[in-house]
């Protein structure tokens, strides 16, 4: 099986999320609690046994809000930062970022893999290559924002060194991660 990693159009978008099954289940969670003091935040994080599903109807409904949708668009036309794995010519998995300038990061919209495509290497393959970007781009971070409840996928974050750095409250809760690269430009070079 070959994965071929190729630049994201904004049209690729709308085929993917509609053929794609995108849910995750799970039989745990990750409990983050924050600490801070006057000088310090620190987040701890301890795995917790809690079957969680997130339907692929619930993914599928931030992408059917039309300025969602329109927004990745927007960030595709705008900024090359943006990726798909094709597996036998089927869009198996794709990455939406785009540059921060003014902080030097790189955010991270969108990581999504199709269910039957997981756990063949190819969200690990959409990441080296943003990351590729982001250090030829001189960026200094990968900066993202996960559903709490997504235990696989702040998992995966997290062994590839991404650290917790914030939470947020609201319909659902999310855990936002940052991942500084100048180390691995050192290492790269």
């Amino acid at each position: 099986m070959e994965i071929k990693i190729l630049n994201l159009d904004y049209t690729d978008i709308m085929p993917f999320i509609e053929h794609g099954d995108f849910s995750v289940e799970s039989n745990y969670i990750m409990d983050v609690k924050k600490y801070s003091d006057k000088q310090t935040t620190k987040f701890y994080i301890k795995k917790v046994e809690n079957p969680t599903k997130i339907p692929d109807e619930e993914f599928k409904k931030e992408f059917r809000i039309k300025s969602y949708l329109e927004l990745l668009q927007e960030v595709i036309q705008r900024d090359k930062a943006s990726f798909k794995a094709l597996v036998n010519g089927e869009i198996a998995g794709i990455i939406i970022a785009e540059e921060e300038p003014w902080e030097k990061n790189l955010f991270i919209y969108e990581l999504a893999v199709d269910k039957k495509f997981r756990r063949m290497g190819i969200a690990t393959r959409l990441m080296y290559t943003l990351e590729k970007t982001a250090i030829e781009r001189n960026v200094s971070h990968l900066m993202l924002q996960v559903d709490y409840r997504n235990y696989p996928a702040i998992s995966f974050y997290m062994k590839s060194g991404f650290e917790i750095t914030g939470l947020i409250f609201r319909a659902y809760s999310s855990i936002f991660m940052k991942k500084d690269i100048t180390t691995s430009h050192k290492e790269r070079r």
